[in-house]
């Protein structure tokens, strides 16, 4: 197996950051789920999350589950700070 090739995926960071993106507050999150701040701030730390909580965190966030499993912060974040620095280019 070729390892360059295989990222580790941390689905707690990517249900953060995909909130995060969407303006979604802990709170609301939990509420929609019938959970407390707390649970959702333990999830975010969580390298995985069980499928059928991953299913009805992607349906509160209305996102597919895979969208959640494939996004990459670091390239998410890459790709936010080039856009930064271009525009402080143009200023």
């Amino acid at each position: 197996m070729n390892s360059e090739n295989t990222k580790a995926v941390h689905e707690g960071r990517n249900v953060k950051c995909i909130r995060e993106m969407l303006g979604v507050k802990q709170e609301s999150l939990a509420s929609a789920l019938g959970f407390n701040q707390q649970k959702i701030s333990l999830l975010g730390q969580k390298e995985t999350i069980e499928l059928d909580i991953l299913q009805e965190i992607a349906n509160a966030l209305k996102v597919p589950v895979e969208a959640i499993k494939n996004f990459d912060a670091y390239e998410e974040h890459l790709e936010q700070t080039q856009t930064h620095v271009e525009r402080l280019k143009q200023v």
